[in-house]
């Protein structure tokens, strides 16, 4: 049986799961300078929110309690390691849909390819192409968000759309 959380705790919390990996390779497992550590999420919290337990390794690689982490419901990260404090979590929404913006740059053209992307599973031999096409996945709306909500960039259909 699983848990369930905010929608933006989530996907902070899937920017973190990226960095660990990208650190050791290990989903819960990261690295500050030569110190390892490890995160142990816990139970499912009422507001939404997600709270995990912070474990320090030591020489013999046994891990000891050093900390705690909590991300709130909107995403921000109320407590724990400043390594989670500072990581930037930038929003996607495709007509209201919101994901985690994945990695690059946030440029027009980015926005653009991200967006073309997305269209690419509405077409035939797409995931969802049993669902159908409507104007909504022809000609979608798209931005950029930071956690604050502040928008950072645009995704405008074109006036003439060659298909």
């Amino acid at each position: 049986m699983g848990w369930s959380c905010n929608r933006d705790a989530g996907l902070t919390l899937e920017a973190i799961t990226v960095l660990c990996i990208e650190s050791t390779g290990l989903q819960n497992v990261y690295m500050v300078g030569s110190k390892k550590y490890m995160l142990e999420v816990g139970r499912e919290q009422g507001d939404g929110a997600i709270c995990a337990t912070v474990y320090k390794y030591d020489d013999n690689d046994r891990v000891k309690r050093s900390g705690s982490l909590r991300i709130e419901g909107d995403g921000k990260v109320s407590r724990g390691p400043a390594i989670f404090k500072k990581l930037e979590v930038l929003f996607f929404e495709v007509n209201g849909h919101r994901e985690r913006w994945r990695g690059r740059e946030v440029t027009q053209a980015n926005i653009d390819a991200e967006v073309i992307d997305w269209r690419k599973q509405w077409e035939p031999d797409g995931c969802n192409s049993h669902i159908g096409v409507s104007d909504k996945t022809r000609f979608p709306t798209a931005v950029v968000k930071d956690r604050d909500g502040n928008i950072l960039g645009e995704y405008k259909t074109p006036m003439f759309l060659v298909e």
